[in-house]
């Protein structure tokens, strides 16, 4: 009885935080285009002086899109302090002749709810979006198709990674001027890595871990250090899976030292951690990553998910199912609007519950995945 009333609890805590956030997304998006009139919008992050993140819009005209950043000749007092400003600053661009529809599916995506984005997008007839005459504003739509195709595939919902992989390698094809440029080669790698996991067969997974590779690769390149860092996580959590622990470890602690990008350090330890409990060391896995809990903000709840995901898989590859359950448990009942981290503990659960012969528990756990998520597992 207790379970149910907790379980209640967290779906009504999603439905609210989930209708809380489309209403503040859909209040930003009416209040920039009336302020904006027939200016580009660039809405991007800005660090303050107490180091938390701070977003902003600034209107003019988009005059130059690169895979480093965005040049925006701005108008009024809100011109940003760094022009271009940089891609991993850049949350969106709206442009004044981009579609309606357009907005709305960014405001869905926002919020995780992909399905709904794919719906809006659909909306938008050839017509509208006008390819030849707008090619930035096709490369906007083409970016949140692409990626809501991709998540979806990611979280192991109906979309194929076929489909999702698809959209995106056009996208790159398509766009390789494109702010989201690494952005889409990171979630490519993403793709690759997560369908490795998947892949029983020595070669075929050995097969994709390269093609990760070869996807995280461009973004050691890129002008910012902080999208070096992300490229630098994709290629340690593939040398990680591919029992190249030396090679991951000296990755992941190469990242964990930038402190100066918080979210990269500490997934970087992160991954430090599964290292080292794969090495033996698994009551210095548990330190690190408790450690890491304590100094992680409250607010930062997506990367709190991540640590207690890692928590349940060190504990899971240490034969310790209970303590495995009870970190995955946290995830799924107070990250609601985690949703990726959130399908990754379920799924991690259900062999934990067969390991305590807790088959109920564990069938359970796959009709929440199939009827919350829509994902199927056996």
């Amino acid at each position: 009885m207790m379970t149910r009333r907790v379980v209640s609890g967290v779906r009504y805590a999603e439905i609210v935080k989930r209708s809380v956030a489309v209403c503040a997304s859909v209040a930003i998006l009416f209040f920039v285009v009336e302020a904006s009139g027939a200016d580009d919008v660039v809405r991007y992050l800005i660090k303050t002086e107490t180091g938390a993140f701070e977003e902003r819009s600034a209107e003019g005209t988009i005059t130059e899109v690169s895979p480093d950043g965005v040049s925006l000749d701005a108008k009024g007092k809100n011109a940003p302090e760094t022009n271009p400003i940089p891609a991993e600053r850049v949350l969106w661009l709206q442009f004044q002749n981009a579609p309606l529809g357009l907005a709305a599916a960014r405001v869905e995506t926002e919020v995780g709810a992909w399905e709904e984005a794919l719906e809006k997008l659909d909306d938008i007839g050839a017509d509208d979006l006008n390819r030849e005459k707008y090619p930035l504003i096709a490369a906007e739509y083409d970016w949140y198709r692409a990626n809501a195709l991709l998540q979806l595939a990611l979280v192991g919902a109906s979309t194929s990674f076929n489909e999702g992989g698809t959209a995106m390698t056009k996208f790159v094809k398509e766009h390789p001027d494109s702010y989201r440029y690494y952005e889409a080669m990171q979630a490519l790698g993403a793709a690759f890595f997560a369908m490795s996991e998947r892949q029983s067969k020595k070669d075929a997974k050995q097969s994709l871990l390269k093609r990760a590779r070869e996807a995280y690769a461009p973004l050691e390149d890129a002008a910012s250090e902080e999208i070096q860092a992300r490229g630098k996580l994709g290629l340690a959590k593939v040398a990680f899976d591919s029992s190249e622990l030396d090679a991951a470890k000296e990755l992941f602690s190469e990242v964990s030292e930038q402190t100066e990008f918080a979210v990269e350090s500490a997934e970087a330890k992160a991954g430090l951690a599964r290292v080292l409990a794969r090495q033996g060391e698994v009551d210095e896995a548990v330190k690190l990553l408790n450690e890491l809990l304590e100094v992680t903000p409250n607010d930062a709840t997506l990367r709190q998910a991540r640590i207690y995901n890692a928590l349940g898989d060190v504990f899971a590859d240490a034969n310790r199912p209970h303590e495995a359950v009870l970190a995955y448990l946290h995830v799924d009942l107070l990250y609601p609007a985690a949703r990726t981290e959130r399908v990754a503990a379920l799924k991690a659960l259900v062999a934990q519950w067969r390991k305590l012969n807790r088959e109920d528990r564990a069938q359970e756990t796959i009709e929440r995945l199939r009827d919350r998520f829509h994902v199927e597992i056996q």
